[in-house]
């Protein structure tokens, strides 16, 4: 069995003590070829362990601590995927169409400009509470004038341009 299928079967977790063994023993005779080069100084400090079960099951727990990192990665990587997709979603619905031109070009990438939507929207709705805070006094003004004889009107427009 060549080097490379004897490294393939130590990953999987799948070679005897012998096998192993004969791995440290290719790597500590001498030059090895430049793909196993990454592997050379793992099993060159390997050969110093004393030959016992007990690298092998601690290989084999790392390796479990190793998949279960891998799926609790998975996992969040997924759940952050899922949260961006759903913002996303949520500003597509509530920002349908919005652009802003910004330097004479036109953006409507909702995630850029989410921001200046918001405040846009937000000042929008202070213009129309001013606007109808300015009705509501012209309405009041209207009352009380009708409310008024026409010569109480005539003093108070004197009043008013002196």
């Amino acid at each position: 069995m060549n080097t490379q299928e004897l490294i393939d079967r130590f990953l999987d977790g799948e070679t005897t003590v012998e096998e192993e063994q004969e791995l440290c023993r290719r790597f500590l005779a001498g030059p090895v070829d430049p793909e196993l080069e990454p592997y050379a100084e793992f099993f060159r400090d390997m050969a110093t362990l004393p030959v016992s079960e007990k690298p092998r099951r601690r290989l084999r727990l790392v390796r479990r601590w190793m998949a279960a990192a891998a799926v609790v990665a998975a996992v969040v990587v997924a759940g952050v995927w899922g949260y961006v997709r759903v913002e996303n979603q949520q500003l597509a619905k509530t920002y349908e169409g919005s652009y802003v031109i910004v330097d004479g070009k036109r953006t409507d990438n909702l995630v850029s400009i989410k921001d200046e939507v918001s405040q846009l929207l937000a000042d929008a709705d202070r213009i129309e509470a001013h606007a109808r805070s300015q009705e509501v006094i012209g309405d009041a003004e209207q009352e009380v004038l009708q409310g008024l004889s026409p010569k109480q009107r005539k003093q108070i427009e004197r009043l008013l341009n002196e």
